[in-house]
C-alpha cells in the first residue's frame, strides 16, 4: 500500500505531505504513485481553486486545513475494504470513507485548525483496466479516480439522486479540466 496525504488550505497556501509506506513495493502501485506525485501541487490548486474561487460548497467559510489520505492498492486490497465497509465482496475502482456525514453541511461545526476529511482507496489494477477500456491514459484515470473521491470526501455522493450525480460528475469534470490546462 503506498500513502499520499494531502492538505488543502484555504488560503491557497497549499503545504504536502506524501508518506509511502514501506510494505509495499509493488512496481504497479509505485508507478501510480509516481504519477500522482509528479503534479501533486496542480491537483492541490485546482481543488483549492474550486473551493475557495468557484464555491464548490456554498458559503464555504472555514479557514483551516482539510487533509485526507489516498492509498493506492491492489484489486484484492480494495475488495477487502469494499466488504469490509460496504458489505460488496468484489473490487472497485475508489473508496471514499468520509468522517463526515456530508462535509458540506457540516464544516461550520469545526473551530479547529485541522480538519481530516477521511481517506481515499484508489485500486491500481481496477485503475489500469478501465484506463485502457476507457482509451484514455492511465494518469488520467487516476486523476480523476482521486478528484471523484475527494468530491465524495467533501459530501458529493452520486448515488442519491440524479440531480445529485448530475451535479457531482458536472464538479469533477470542470476540477479535472481545470487540473490539466494549469498542471506545471
Amino acid at each position: 500500500m503506498i500513502e499520499i496525504y494531502i492538505i488543502i488550505q484555504k488560503n491557497m497556501d497549499t503545504k504536502i505531505k506524501i508518506n509511502i509506506n514501506a510494505d509495499s513495493h509493488e512496481a504497479k502501485c509505485q508507478n501510480a504513485y509516481e504519477i500522482i506525485s509528479r503534479d501533486l501541487s496542480s491537483l492541490e490548486k485546482s481543488l483549492n481553486y474550486f473551493l475557495v474561487q468557484e464555491n464548490l460548497i456554498e458559503n464555504f467559510g472555514f479557514s483551516g486545513l482539510l487533509e485526507l489520505e489516498v492509498s493506492l492498492v491492489s484489486d484484492s486490497e480494495i475488495q477487502k475494504i469494499n466488504n469490509d465497509y460496504r458489505n460488496k465482496d468484489k473490487p472497485t475502482d475508489v473508496i471514499s470513507i468520509s468522517l463526515f456525514s456530508d462535509f458540506r453541511t457540516e464544516w461550520g461545526e469545526n473551530n479547529l485548525p485541522l480538519v481530516n476529511l477521511g481517506d481515499i482507496f484508489i485500486s491500481v489494477d481496477t485503475a489500469k483496466k478501465q484506463s485502457v477500456e476507457s482509451g484514455i491514459g492511465f494518469d488520467r484515470e487516476l486523476i480523476e479516480l482521486l478528484i471523484h473521491g475527494v468530491l465524495h470526501l467533501l459530501g458529493f455522493d452520486h448515488e442519491i439522486s440524479d440531480e445529485e450525480m448530475r451535479i457531482m460528475y458536472k464538479k469533477e469534470q470542470e476540477i479535472f479540466d481545470h487540473y490539466f490546462e494549469n498542471k506545471a
